[in-house]
């Protein structure tokens, strides 16, 4: 025997089906919200809990206290190593340059030197018996008087013209004993 199909059974059999589905829909909605209710309503800590994750946050803010203190102290330790390391240079440069010009001025003072020793042979090749202060006004005129007065500084003993004049004297003429400023005068 053929079983037929009619309208009224197969909309039993999809009122039973719709059924188990519902059944089974309402045991997983309720599983669900059990499980979902740890996740959206999770149990309270203690008071052991709450203090000890206060503390944990506390010690958190102090950790980036400190770490934010160390930046800045490390800022301002390279900012002080910089200022020293330019005033360091700056230094250097200055001591440098004192250097550079003691050295042009003893080069100067050299030059000076020579020239003065240079006029000074020449004068006693033409002058051989000429006095200092002869020689002085030949050399400086500006600082001889028709007198034959002369600058005083250029009486100061151990000044670099009488040097000169006593070295080329003593050359010249074979005098006994340390030639003073006198004697460089007088002679």
């Amino acid at each position: 025997m053929i079983k037929t199909t009619t309208p009224a059974n197969t909309f039993e059999r999809f009122a039973s089906v719709v059924r188990t589905a519902a059944g089974k829909l309402g045991q997983l909605e309720e599983e669900f919200v059990k499980l979902g209710d740890g996740i959206i309503n999770p149990p309270q800590p203690t008071q052991a809990q709450q203090t000890r994750n206060a503390i944990i946050r506390q010690q958190h803010m102090i950790e980036m206290l400190l770490e934010k203190e160390r930046e800045e102290m490390f800022r301002r330790q390279y900012a002080i190593e910089e200022q020293i390391q330019q005033r360091n240079q700056r230094a250097a440069q200055q001591q440098q340059q004192e250097e550079d010009d003691n050295q042009a001025a003893e080069e100067s003072r050299q030059r000076c030197l020579q020239v003065i020793q240079q006029h000074l042979v020449e004068f006693l090749e033409h002058q051989p018996q000429a006095s200092y202060i002869e020689w002085l006004g030949a050399l400086h005129p500006e600082n001889a008087t028709t007198g034959g007065d002369i600058d005083s500084r250029f009486l100061i003993p151990g000044n670099p013209w009488s040097e000169a004049y006593a070295q080329a004297t003593a050359e010249r003429r074979p005098v006994s004993g340390p030639m003073s400023l006198a004697r460089v005068i007088s002679a």
